[in-house]
């Protein structure tokens, strides 16, 4: 849209320009010289299609806040231009100021273009291999139209030259940005359904599991009760025996338990229900707690009882042990005297926030904007895909409507969920 809008103002505006307009359309005069807004226009797109194609993330900041600027300024002076051509307002000429800042704009463009190709960033030197022809014969006619260069028919038709062949060049550039973003699309549909296929295998792996472990479980109770019963027969009372038979029974209840909640989680939910959130953290956390603990890992709560949502129970849960993991697996890669991850759950004005902390150190500020992108991981091939916090991402935003994001905290990081509030039963 906006490669189109630069391409129509483009045109026209050397259309008028250059005599086409009261040559063969004959407009000219007052209705002709409106055209020069044209002049805003032109730069206007080009900044919004530069914007759009090289600032979508949050690596050069600075920058991203001197092109909205630059947009800001060059829509304001479109408007009053505007209204100086209707009439409105009289004796204010912009036709000599055009061009300069016409010219303005262009090097400081081209400067930030070549500032982010030392930054090595992808495509943008093919844009600036198209700007600087525009550069060029732009800075040439603008001085050819306000007066400081003399008229030949290279002055004359130079910016026409320049257009085309920029015009060229952007062309070819957004068709290999279409494909490239095509291929991504492709590339994350592929990785997404080998997820959801690896979820289905594990589902039938737990099943599996589950009907494996249930007799064994279930003979274990049954030897307990038997000698029981014998102590019971033969009158025989010892404390110590007794306390570690009760600790039998807890550990296979608890084993039980915890294949029912592995079935529960790996379960294909397509069903959307409004659930209690805290009931559904401590189902999530019933499945990593050994881990946790088996390393040392201090794991603290705070949850509000009191919220609900509405969406897919199992997939937030999945997101919400993903960042858990991940969490995990950070603090294992440092040596931490004291590590813990908490996890608090709590309302804020009209809406519900999870955050999940640990005191891994923190994300890196190179790679701050990179951590939500697929495939980026800081983590041997063989220990990680890039997935884990992308569809995490995913389902909190796209299947729950929500929000997330992270933030570096003292010695941590805290990723903050949040979602809008559902009903309370």
């Amino acid at each position: 849209m906006y490669f189109s809008g630069f391409v129509f103002s483009v045109s026209v505006l050397s259309l008028y320009a250059y005599g086409g307009m009261a040559h063969y359309l004959g407009i000219h005069g007052r209705y002709g010289f409106a055209f020069n807004t044209l002049i805003y226009v032109t730069p206007l797109f080009t900044l919004l299609l530069f914007k759009t194609i090289f600032l979508e993330n949050e690596r050069f900041k600075k920058i991203k806040l001197t092109i909205n600027a630059m947009i800001g300024f060059f829509v304001i002076m479109t408007i009053v231009s505007v209204i100086n051509h209707s009439g409105l307002i009289e004796g204010i000429s912009l036709t000599k100021g055009g061009p300069v800042l016409f010219i303005i704009q262009l090097y400081l463009l081209f400067f930030i273009a070549l500032y982010m190709y030392i930054k090595k960033v992808p495509m943008v030197g093919f844009f600036l291999f198209g700007y600087s022809v525009s550069v060029l014969t732009s800075t040439i006619a603008a001085l050819f139209f306000i007066g400081l260069i003399e008229y030949t028919e290279f002055t004359f038709h130079v910016n026409s030259v320049g257009t085309l062949i920029e015009s060229i060049l952007f062309s070819i550039l957004l068709s290999y940005r279409i494909k490239q973003l095509n291929t991504l699309t492709i590339e994350n549909n592929h990785k997404i359904d080998i997820q959801e296929s690896k979820l289905i295998s594990m589902n039938e792996v737990i099943e599996n599991i589950s009907h494996q472990w249930r007799q064994p479980l279930s003979h274990i109770n049954s030897v307990v009760l038997l000698i029981d019963d014998e102590l019971y027969i033969n009158k025989i009372k010892n404390r110590s025996i007794v306390e570690k038979l009760d600790e039998i029974e807890k550990i296979t209840g608890y084993m039980s338990q915890t294949i029912d909640d592995f079935k529960a989680f790996y379960t294909k939910d397509k069903l959307l229900e409004n659930f209690n959130l805290k009931e559904m953290l401590e189902e999530a956390l019933s499945t990593v707690n050994a881990t946790l603990a088996y390393n040392n890992i201090q794991l603290s709560t705070f949850l509000d009882k009191t919220l609900y949502v509405y969406g897919h129970k199992s997939k937030l849960q999945q997101a919400i042990l993903i960042i858990i993991n991940n969490a995990k697996d950070a603090i294992l890669t440092k040596d931490i005297l004291y590590s813990e991850i908490k996890i608090n759950l709590y309302k804020e004005k009209d809406t519900i926030v999870i955050k999940i902390y640990d005191n891994a150190g923190g994300i890196e500020k190179d790679i701050a904007d990179k951590i939500f992108d697929p495939y980026f991981t800081t983590k041997h091939k063989s220990k990680g895909t890039g997935l884990g916090l992308y569809i995490s991402k995913m389902i909190i935003e796209s299947e729950m409507g929500g929000h997330f994001t992270f933030q570096n905290e003292n010695d941590g990081v805290g990723f903050f969920i949040i979602l809008k509030r559902g009903q309370i039963k």
